[in-house]
């Protein structure tokens, strides 16, 4: 990777910055190699005083086979295997390529010593071919969200190619301040407009056979694009407005308000099933926060957010693809900050409320399923956080007790239940030592510790709680100007065999493993 820049002109007026990167993709996953490459440029003009204009490019390409995750099999979570097997490892298996160009404009222009204006516009254009053998229930014991207890499963023949996503995006704000009698202002008040075109392909999602979780089954191929896609289109404009408040010299009221209009098409790739709708949406949040003179800070803020979903695109579901209407999402937090000599700590309390999907119906047979919103989620916890440093030490992490709950779902019995792959308890820490003999070395550590994950929204079953430890060294080597920046590292010291995430997606338990002890050298020059 290479990131260059420069300044020219009289004035030093005119900026260019190059970056350019290559990787070469072969992790320890079996059957996944790949690679990336990317290249970007971008640029400034300081006009004058008053005027900045800043442009930026940038296209990226990465092409790698998919890696699926694992399952339950039968009524049990079995103990993680070999965490270097890939499902998607069959003759006929081709890698995903994932094309982007993005592109940015934006002028700021300040129009008095109070006030000043941001316009900006960007563009993403996207290519993708997505292509995997798909590991995916059990037909044979007639159950669709896990695997075969024998450690079997159906086999798909997952293709969906030339998938392009468009989203352009304009922005025009003005910011500045402002007295209202003794309260002073600090305002912004601006308008987006957002359109995005996404646009597919007939796909395939044919049944190709039984898969093991050992990969050592062989299939034919199924690539057949008997299946339809469905095309959206969606436009958003947007209107905000956010004040920040001096109330005293260290109180301050932070108030903001986003009112939205969304219209959202959808139509199937042969022409049917096209269905539209709008909806208007008001995002309010507020904030007050009070710094005392000894770098103590107290605050609270409350905000709604709205959450969208779009169905999958598979056979099995009625309404396959389309877009879910937003619904509203509410977090509320109140924490306490504090500096210490060299470094700050944080205690924060927080509740949030999100919108959950979720699959009805018997979801075992094309169309027998519809995706709807189903109640929420509701995180309560409390989290702390340090950093700081003490002579040649340097110390910093943190942990957090969380309460999940799902709520007001149709299915009664899961009311009041965990919600899958989220941990009640998570520590982290960070250790460092700079080596007084050694100048410029230092010695590095970090550990995670995470409980238990639920696997099944009954909560019937959980993966275990999982360690990791991670070692690792810094060497910085001055070269007259130059800088060299050394970097060495073993993680997953102890080769911790684990699952380390259970999501349940797409009406499917799904297990996926810790990566295997892995060792990363690296080298950064600074010029």
């Amino acid at each position: 990777q290479a990131d260059l820049s420069q300044r020219f002109g009289e004035r030093r007026e005119l900026g260019l910055r190059l970056n350019a990167a290559y990787e070469h993709i072969d992790p320890q996953t079996y059957a996944a190699e790949g690679n990336r490459y990317l290249l970007s440029v971008a640029g400034d003009w300081r006009a004058g005083a008053d005027t900045l204009l800043e442009a930026e490019l940038e296209y990226s390409r990465r092409e790698q086979p998919s890696v699926p995750g694992f399952s339950v099999l039968g009524t049990v979570v079995p103990a993680p295997g070999n965490p270097r097997i890939n499902l998607n490892n069959q003759p006929w298996s081709i890698p995903s390529q994932f094309d982007a160009i993005t592109g940015s404009l934006r002028w700021r222009h300040r129009l008095d010593a109070q006030w000043s204006l941001l316009a900006q516009a960007a563009t993403q254009q996207l290519k993708s071919d997505d292509n995997t053998a798909f590991p995916y229930g059990c037909s044979a014991a007639g159950i669709f969200d896990r695997f075969c207890s024998d450690g079997t499963y159906d086999l798909y023949d997952y293709r969906s190619p030339d998938e392009k996503r468009r989203t352009n995006v304009v922005d025009l704000s003005l910011n500045g301040s402002l007295m209202t009698g003794s309260l002073r202002h600090a305002l912004t008040v601006g308008l987006q407009v957002n359109e995005a075109t996404y646009l597919f392909q007939r796909q395939a999602f044919n049944y190709a056979g039984i898969g093991n979780v050992q990969g050592t089954l062989i299939v034919p191929a199924a690539p057949d694009p008997t299946g339809e896609n469905t095309n959206r289109k969606a436009r958003t404009t947007e209107a905000y407005l956010r004040d920040a408040i001096a109330l005293g010299e260290q109180t301050t009221l932070w108030l903001g308000l986003r009112s939205a209009r969304q219209s959202v098409d959808t139509v199937r790739t042969d022409g049917s099933e096209a269905l539209g709708y709008s909806q208007t949406t008001h995002s309010p949040w507020a904030a007050l926060s009070h710094d005392f003179s000894n770098g103590l800070m107290l605050y609270g803020s409350w905000g709604v957010g709205q959450e969208s979903d779009v169905v999958p695109n598979q056979p099995r579901y009625t309404n396959a693809g389309q877009a879910l209407p937003a619904l509203r999402s509410q977090q509320l937090e109140v924490g306490v900050k504090g500096l210490l000599d060299n470094g700050e700590w944080a205690v924060i309390a927080f509740d949030i409320d999100r919108p959950v999907s979720a699959d009805i119906g018997t979801c075992d047979a094309d169309a027998s399923c519809t995706r709807v919103r189903d109640g929420s989620q509701r995180h309560r916890g409390l989290e702390a956080t340090v950093g700081a440093r003490v002579g040649d030490w340097s110390i910093g992490g943190g942990a957090m007790a969380l309460r999940a709950t799902r709520e007001d779902s149709a299915d009664a019995a899961i009311n009041g239940l965990r919600p899958t792959n989220v941990p009640a308890y998570t520590v982290k820490l960070q250790l460092g030592y700079r080596v007084p003999a050694v100048p410029g070395l230092e010695l590095l550590a970090n550990g995670i510790y995470e409980s238990d994950r639920i696997v099944l929204p009954d909560n019937s079953l959980s993966i275990p709680s999982v360690t990791r430890l991670d070692l690792g060294l810094r060497y910085q080597q001055r070269l007259g100007s130059r800088v060299l920046t050394w970097r060495a590292g073993v993680e997953n010291v102890l080769n911790e065999n684990a699952w380390r995430e259970s999501p349940f997606q797409f009406g499917h338990a799904w297990l996926f493993p810790v990566a295997p002890r892995t060792f990363a050298v690296s080298l950064q020059a600074s010029l």
